[in-house]
């Protein structure tokens, strides 16, 4: 008699994949399905999830959907006649039980449009590299790119299936996202990296597509950023100058010093309290985004703040109001010279009369370029060199050096200058005398 057990996935993740694993005469297949839960929550002895109060928000639902998948499972085996059922046909199951396509219904949908669609929205399901599972943020981007593609095809009264997918199409859409969309080179490479797994999850999943996808030649482009930082000087500068007390330009200041001594982004750093601050003196929390855990020691200016402010941090404002003040303090302390770099600009208006806003390089005044991300840069920049990469990275949150070296800002003299102090540092009382 056919039986249907579940399992969570081995790890010590709590946010987890559950497992079900069918077993027959001749038969013992095991397949992850799309149902995470929280390991804490797990009963084993009964195979569904336990009856505590934390589990109140999903318990009935996942635990209805795994008696589901099981019935699902034991009443269509004896339906598959001659077959012998693998790890695909359970596979199928599961999507049936989800109310998504089959895996072989997905040959069907030879259109890269609909695959891609259909790849997003399974995302939710999947995990990154770390074993996490995909985030949010993800999946839209995902949509995003079906919809710039849909755009795209809408234009050109096309659709462009999977086995089209060639170089042509390649060069054509780079080319509609520069020139009608708008985009930036970084931008345009995050576009083509989606289409490219888009078209490798087909290809994995044996649905026929152009092999041009396997080639360098269809590449996602990128371009070197000239976003500015602030050096320690800029930070003295910006600390030190005279400003009404406790305004909002002060305000503003505030949490942009701190946010050059801390690394942090700003969906971290608007929200800081005192509770923030362990026992050490240090910053700790876990990062909005990443979901790591981050210590930070209080440089000599963000302590000086606190105790300006009696041991609190500047009142908390949105971003967009945050972004906006940085610029006009920089403008007011005179952060004026002629910078390359990328800013928002108001491009084009949508069907319904919608700004569309693009980043448009060029040369501007500096205090036109700085935006809340400059914090970030500017911690990074600051301690590349006196500190090893792994430990600034620590306090960033950046998961790779690829990732992390892309925010450090250095000019060639800057390079230089530091080598030259470097040496004079370790050389400055020897004589080096050319022997006779």
């Amino acid at each position: 008699m056919a039986t249907v057990n579940f399992k969570l996935a081995k790890g010590k993740a709590d946010l987890t994949k559950v497992y079900i694993r069918l077993r027959d005469s001749g038969i013992d297949l095991e397949v992850p399905t799309h149902i995470l839960v929280q390991r804490s929550h797990w009963n084993q002895n009964k195979q569904q999830v336990r009856n505590v109060a934390a589990s109140d928000s999903y318990r009935e639902k996942v635990n209805k959907k795994l008696s589901d998948i099981a019935k699902k499972a034991i009443d269509e085996l004896p339906n598959i006649g001659n077959k012998f059922p693998d790890k695909d046909w359970l596979k199928d199951i599961l999507l049936e039980c989800e109310g998504k396509p089959k895996r072989s219904a997905l040959k069907e949908h030879v259109y890269l449009g609909d695959y891609g669609r259909i790849y997003a929205e399974e995302s939710v399901h999947r995990f990154n590299k770390q074993g996490e599972p995909i985030s949010e943020r993800t999946t839209l981007d995902y949509h995003n790119t079906v919809n710039k593609l849909e755009a795209f095809e809408k234009l050109y009264k096309t659709k462009i299936a999977l086995l089209e997918a060639d170089f042509s199409f390649h060069r054509q859409f780079v080319q509609y996202l520069r020139k009608v969309e708008k985009l930036g080179a970084n931008t345009i490479g995050g576009q083509i990296a989606n289409i490219k797994a888009f078209l490798r999850h087909a290809f994995v999943n044996k649905v026929p597509v152009h092999p041009a996808f396997l080639s360098q030649e269809f590449n996602a482009p990128s371009a070197k950023t000239n976003d500015p930082y602030f050096n320690v000087n800029d930070l003295k500068t910006i600390f030190n100058h005279k400003l009404p007390k406790d305004g909002y330009l002060d305000n503003a200041r505030d949490w942009l010093v701190i946010s050059c001594w801390t690394g942090l982004r700003v969906s971290d750093l608007l929200h800081l309290t005192p509770k923030d601050i362990n026992k050490f003196g240090f910053i700790d929390i876990c990062a909005v985004k990443t979901g790591i855990d981050v210590a930070i020691p209080l440089h000599p200016m963000v302590k000086d703040i606190l105790a300006k402010r009696d041991g609190q941090f500047p009142r908390s404002l949105s971003d967009q109001k945050y972004n906006d003040y940085i610029k006009e303090l920089c403008q007011e302390i005179g952060f004026d010279e002629p910078c390359k770099g990328g800013k928002m600009v108001d491009v084009n208006k949508d069907q319904k009369g919608k700004a569309i806003w693009r980043k448009i390089s060029g040369i501007y005044p500096k205090y036109e370029l700085i935006t809340s991300h400059i914090g970030r840069r500017s911690f990074a920049t600051n301690h590349y060199g006196l500190l090893d990469n792994l430990t600034i990275m620590k306090i960033t949150g950046h998961k790779s050096e690829a990732q992390f070296l892309k925010y450090i800002k250095l000019t060639p003299k800057e390079h230089a200058d530091r080598l030259a102090a470097k040496w004079k540092e370790l050389y400055e009382k020897e004589t080096f005398e050319r022997a006779a």
